[in-house]
């Protein structure tokens, strides 16, 4: 399964998501299907630990 390569709209939504975890989560595991904010292309979010 070769890496795809995630485009910048994409990347600047899921930096987003991760950051609102970040701030907002208390319980793990957070799995979370968000649209791209510009194309749409569903982002499969996971975070399975809270981030240091």
């Amino acid at each position: 399964m070769a890496e795809e390569q995630t485009k910048a709209c994409c990347q600047r939504t899921i930096e987003r998501m991760l950051r609102v975890i970040r701030e907002s989560y208390v319980s793990f595991p957070v799995i979370k299907d968000v649209p791209c904010e510009e194309c749409k292309e569903i982002l499969a979010i996971r975070v399975y630990a809270k981030p240091e």
